[in-house]
């Protein structure tokens, strides 16, 4: 799927930008750190360049396009990622559990579907899977020197994707810590020396070193004693103020409710993973009944802890400190593969009571999670190449959805626009060079059009106006002309063209 489609995707807003990002560091690295302008565009000091870094050096090589290994760079992630998490599952529940878990992983379109188009969050959430798998991994054995070294470096890659994987570390020390001190109490002193024996490699070995790797990456970290610090009060109050459009409404994007991210998460995620996680929920409070403070000192238990910490803490977070958000919820899609793998378990669960039940209940519970993959394949290959549009139906069909919350605010249907634009014009007569405006990056478009266009930044000076349906380019589409492109998938617009010429001119295009 990964070979047939890499091709298909569009360029969202910040391609860009991040290419650049990634050019500027190499060249910082092949001028042995002469060239430093890398720390002073935009405003991407703050976060960390992994992705970036490694598609700028493969495209040096690559028989592809700039955007096209891009693409395909984002692919092979996710196909890491999809091997991670299901190690990871195979640890916590079993093979069986594992195979759930990667068959709803691969059809839950809001992960495929950004694996291609965002160089940031994707790669943030699949490295983080590993990160998980490596902290059970110490949570299980002690840790060996390759569960260590293997941890040292996923975290620091990760931090050098986004600084905001120091919760991580974080949750893995405060679960240490937790088992030891209910292993004490319950008088299993062993059990509490071997938790409290494990923090000394995790907090000097493993976090020394995830630092250094995450340098290399993210080498604005050693120009600035505060990068650290700052970055993160960066993530909570970005200066990006835009309007949004949630459930019906405009808001600002520095002012989200406090339900944004549960309500996105809720009509966001397919319907299955919701019932697996309810099945999750379930099953975990009927095993706590009348269970001991000793549970809690328990391997299994802690591992679950630290995978629930991983899904769920991000979530209270939003609701406390309420950071800028936009775009959806792509800043917190690295909280969607824990919750996936969590309704995987309850799904495997399920499955070992219904076989204690009646054979034909193990089957009839097959068939819905098969059927119900098979929905979620199709409702992608429907909207291809804009899988992370996607929502559930919850609240409709995507038409409906598409007048309450804002789906392709990437813009990479830019790309599709445009080329539905140049078809036009090849069937008219121009006198002069056509003229486009783009609300967005005019690289979403230009990417995909013949060099006999124009674009501009000044929108009174253009004959043509291209625009995805989102809150921030209301103005632009508001203006009185013709449509003449409309991308549209399950009934929704995605994106418009508008032809603003003088209706005489406008005329020779019917």
């Amino acid at each position: 799927m990964i070979l047939a489609t890499y091709r298909d995707y569009g360029i969202g807003w910040d391609g860009r930008v991040q290419s650049i990002y990634g050019r500027k560091m190499l060249d910082y690295y092949l001028s042995v750190f002469r060239d430093q302008s890398v720390f002073w565009y935009s405003d991407l000091r703050f976060y960390g360049g992994f992705f970036d870094l490694i598609a700028a050096a493969a495209d040096r090589f690559s028989p592809f396009g700039e955007y096209e290994t891009r693409h395909l760079l984002g692919g092979a992630l996710l196909l890491i990622g999809l091997f991670g998490a299901w190690r990871l599952t195979r640890l916590l529940a079993g093979a069986r559990a594992a195979l759930i878990a990667l068959v709803l992983l691969v059809s839950t379109p809001l992960l495929f579907g950004h694996a291609f188009i965002n160089p940031k969050d994707s790669p943030f959430a699949w490295l983080l899977v590993w990160v998980l798998y490596f902290s059970c991994q110490v949570i299980a054995r002690g840790g060996s020197l390759v569960t260590y070294v293997g941890l040292a470096i996923t975290l620091g890659l990760a931090l050098g994707t986004k600084v905001m994987a120091v919760g991580y570390i974080v949750y893995l020390v405060a679960i240490l810590v937790f088992g030891a001190a209910i292993a004490w109490w319950c008088g299993k002193r062993g059990q509490a020396w071997v938790r409290t024996r494990t923090l000394t490699p995790v907090l000097l070995m493993v976090a020394p070193w995830a630092f250094l790797i995450m340098t290399f990456f993210w080498p604005w970290a050693v120009q600035r004693p505060d990068a650290f610090v700052g970055s993160i009060a960066e993530f909570l109050r970005f200066p990006h103020r835009v309007p949004v459009l949630w459930d019906g409404e405009t808001m600002t994007s520095t002012q989200p409710p406090a339900l944004y991210l549960p309500m996105m998460l809720l009509l966001q995620l397919p319907e299955i993973v919701l019932a697996g996680l309810l099945l999750a929920l379930t099953f975990a409070a009927l095993h706590m009944r009348g269970q001991t403070l000793s549970v809690f000192s328990r391997v299994r238990t802690l591992q679950f802890l630290l995978i629930a910490a991983a899904a769920f803490a991000p979530v209270a977070a939003f609701m406390v400190l309420r950071p800028t958000v936009y775009n959806g919820m792509r800043q917190y899609l690295f909280i969607v593969p824990p919750l996936v793998i969590l309704a995987a378990v309850g799904f495997d669960i399920a499955l070992t009571h219904a076989a204690r039940w009646r054979a034909e209940a193990v089957i009839g519970l097959a068939l819905i999670l098969g059927l119900a993959a098979s929905r979620e394949t199709l409702l992608m290959a429907s909207i291809h190449p804009y899988e992370y549009i996607a929502f559930n139906s919850l609240d409709g069909d995507l038409a409906n959805v598409g007048r309450k919350f804002e789906l392709d605010y990437w813009g990479t249907s830019l790309g599709e626009a445009g080329q539905a634009l140049t078809r036009i014009l090849a069937k008219g007569h121009f006198a002069t060079v056509p003229k486009v405006y783009v609300c967005g990056d005019n690289i979403s478009a230009d990417y995909f059009m013949p060099d006999t266009v124009e674009f501009t930044d000044k929108i009174d000076t253009a004959d043509f106006v291209m625009a995805p349906l989102v809150a921030v380019c209301q103005n632009v589409l508001r203006r009185p002309a013709r449509t003449v492109v409309e991308i549209k998938r399950d009934g929704a617009i995605l994106s418009r063209v508008l032809d603003v010429r003088p209706s005489q001119a406008a005329a020779s295009l019917r």
